[in-house]
């Protein structure tokens, strides 16, 4: 019985530690995801400046 308890308690540990580890490894996922949405972000930013700019280009050359 004791044996029993034994092996018991080590599998719920090793449950536990994948556990944690996913969460790190999906913790750090999240933070790159959230650096991607930030260049992302900024590149779109860029994206419509110069599209504006150019619109504004072609409407002064009329």
């Amino acid at each position: 019985m004791q044996n029993k308890y034994i092996h018991e308690n080590f599998e719920v540990a090793l449950v536990k530690d994948k556990i944690r580890e996913s969460l790190d490894v999906l913790s750090s996922a999240y933070v790159k995801l959230r650096k991607i949405e930030v260049y992302v972000k900024k590149f779109d930013y860029k994206i419509l400046k110069i599209i504006f700019l150019l619109d504004l280009n072609e409407n002064l050359t009329l």
